[in-house]
């Protein structure tokens, strides 16, 4: 199946081109985000814009900003790069606004019956 691409003019390099399998989102030939059945891709210098705690590797791991890090890593005194921090700081918020999402089908339930 042919590939669409979707650009703002016809000599511009940047656009989005959408494939049977793959999507791509491509501000030159060297800079691109492209997802496909082998995975997720970026090409290019990376920035990411959020503080050390909020970057995640995994869905369990994060950076460890504690001041034990100024040490150096060595033998004698190991310091680890990567803390486990599950995220269930906020489940108890998600429960609330489950709880009031199961009340609100409820709700719509008993006004259909």
């Amino acid at each position: 199946m042919p590939e669409k691409l979707l650009k703002s003019e016809n000599a511009a390099t940047a656009g989005v081109s959408v494939g049977y399998d793959c999507a791509r989102i491509h501000g030159t030939d060297t800079n691109y985000v492209q997802t496909d059945s082998m995975g997720t891709f970026v090409s290019g210098k990376v920035s990411f814009l959020s503080t050390m705690p909020e970057i995640r590797t995994g869905a369990l791991w994060t950076f460890n900003t504690n001041w034990s890090m100024m040490i150096p890593s060595t033998l004698g005194t190991p310091s680890a790069v990567l803390m486990v921090d599950p995220p269930i700081k906020n489940v108890q918020a998600l429960a609330k606004q489950a709880a009031t999402v199961m009340s609100l089908l409820g709700m719509l339930g008993a006004i259909k019956g």
